[in-house]
């Protein structure tokens, strides 16, 4: 059971953590903030049959695309949580260290481009 509820802390903080910094960067770096209702656009097309856009921008809105965008990406957060978690146990959310975190943020930020951008 702690697992679990580790799981969902470390997911939700970071990805909190993620949504914060996509607020700042706007200001500071002029980068506005990812936009996760194109990720529930795409993620509706699947059950459409359709798993790949020319430009997802372009694609006609489907309902509640917004919801379950932001939906799939706080599930993300926390399933990469469990993967980190899982990769670093026993004894690392008890004392954690940068290194494994700042691994796998890395990895983690290399799915989109691998996975999503593609598609």
């Amino acid at each position: 059971m702690n697992y679990l509820i580790e799981t969902l802390i470390v997911g939700l903080v970071a990805t909190a953590v993620m949504d914060v910094w996509g607020v700042v960067r706007k200001p500071l770096l002029g980068l506005p903030a990812a936009d996760y209702r194109l990720v529930g656009r795409w993620i509706a097309y699947f059950a459409r049959g359709k798993f790949r856009h020319e430009s997802i921008a372009k694609a006609p809105a489907l309902s509640l695309e917004q919801l379950i965008g932001w939906a799939a990406h706080y599930l993300l957060g926390m399933v990469f949580a469990a993967g980190l978690l899982a990769v670093t146990r026993p004894g690392w959310i008890q004392r954690p260290t940068l290194g494994p975190a700042l691994i796998f943020g890395v990895l983690t930020v290399a799915v989109p481009f691998l996975v999503m951008q593609p598609a």
